[in-house]
Order: structure tokens, then C-alpha cells, then sequence
């Protein structure tokens, strides 16, 4: 069973990625555990564990340091093979503290940024294994658009 690790801040960054997470499990029949981690306990439901972390933004960057070490402590418990965020910046700190541990990772961009990807989007895409936008006009050399159902984590 391969283990996903699902990160995202608390609002719709986090309600974006349970539908992504849960439309998985729907057609992989449950061949995924799921951990997700968030920036706050009042989050949907998820349909596996839930961690929370401190939350941080380019306004508090002083936090970061706090952050990463507990990113990386819950990726060394947790061992999953993938580690997917749909931002903001602490699911873009799991895919850094991911590439030490040579974790792979996917970053989909909120769709919420319909003009530009995000900053965290951006730096995302040079160090994700994969980086996705929502919309087509938003592809780039380093984000991909490939639709709607676009997760194939069978490649992962």
C-alpha cells in the first residue's frame, strides 16, 4: 500500500486537496493510506490521519525554521512515498523537506490562481517531481496542465 503524505494550508488550499485525496481513493479502490497535515484541526474531515502544524507566510518567515523540522520529523515517521500540496507555503516547505529525504512530491497550484501561479508555485516547480497549474494558459516549461483528472499517482 503506498503511503501519501497530503499537506496543505487550513481554507481552500486544504479543501481543494481532500477532493483531489478523496477522488483518489474512489478510484483506486483504497490502495492509498493517507496522512494529511494542515495549519489547523478545523479542517473537513479527511478520510485518513490528520497532524497540524504551526502556520507561516512570507509575513512570519521567522517561523519557518519551526516548521521545516516538523515537516521533516512527520515525513521520517511517516515514510510516504509521495507527498502532494496544493499549497501554500508549508505544503511548499514538505516538498523541500521531501527532496532531502528523496521523497517525491507533487505540487498543483491553487485554483485560485487564475492570472499567475502562486510565488510558492513557482519556487515549487523547481523542486517538485511534478508541478501542475489549473488552467492551460498558465503552462509553463516546469507546470504541466493535463486537465481535470490529471493525479496518475501509479507513476509516483
Amino acid at each position: 500500500m503506498k503511503r501519501i503524505l497530503a499537506i496543505a494550508s487550513k481554507g481552500g488550499h486544504f479543501v481543494q486537496l481532500d477532493r483531489i485525496t478523496r477522488s483518489l481513493s474512489q478510484e483506486y479502490g483504497g490502495a492509498y493510506h493517507l496522512t494529511y497535515v494542515s495549519t489547523s484541526t478545523e479542517v473537513p474531515a479527511p478520510a485518513g490521519e490528520l497532524y497540524t502544524i504551526t502556520d507561516f507566510s512570507r509575513w512570519n518567515f521567522y517561523r519557518l525554521p519551526i516548521v521545516f523540522f516538523h515537516i521533516l520529523h512527520l515525513i521520517l515517521r511517516i515514510r510516504p512515498q509521495v507527498i502532494i500540496s496544493t499549497g501554500a507555503a508549508p505544503g511548499l516547505v514538505a516538498i523541500i523537506a521531501g527532496k532531502f529525504c528523496g521523497k517525491r512530491s507533487i505540487w498543483i497550484d491553487s485554483m485560485a490562481n487564475v492570472d499567475k501561479p502562486s510565488m510558492s508555485g513557482k519556487i515549487a516547480s523547481y523542486i517538485a517531481t511534478k508541478s501542475y497549474v489549473q488552467y492551460p494558459h498558465l503552462t509553463s516549461k516546469r507546470m504541466r496542465y493535463i486537465g481535470n483528472a490529471f493525479l496518475d499517482l501509479k507513476q509516483q
